[in-house]
């Protein structure tokens, strides 16, 4: 709270200002406000847990999903390999028929 006198920092509940020496007038309308989230350590550790839990089951998922396409990608490189292979088989036999 301030001081309305000087704007200095005033401890609430104070009856005088400690910077200035006036006296705090409390404004009677302006009622105490309880904190909006309440949360003891429990639930804390609760929801610490749960996510903990729930980004282990996302990295799982993520695992897979990237396990899968690796597999994907390798039986493409195998394919492309043997396909490769079948082309130079024939231009070494389009070759040797040529020099022959």
């Amino acid at each position: 709270m301030k001081c309305s006198s000087c704007g200095a920092n005033v401890d609430n509940g104070a009856a005088f200002c400690s910077a200035c020496g006036a006296k705090i007038e409390v404004d009677e309308t302006v009622k105490e406000t309880k904190p909006f989230i309440n949360i003891n350590k429990d639930q804390i550790k609760s929801f610490a847990g749960n996510a903990f839990k729930k980004s282990g089951d996302a990295l799982k998922t993520a695992g897979g999903v990237i396990s899968k396409k690796a597999g994907e990608a390798k039986d493409a490189a195998v394919d492309l390999k043997e396909d490769i292979q079948e082309k130079l088989t024939e231009l070494d036999r389009m070759l040797e028929s040529s020099i022959t």
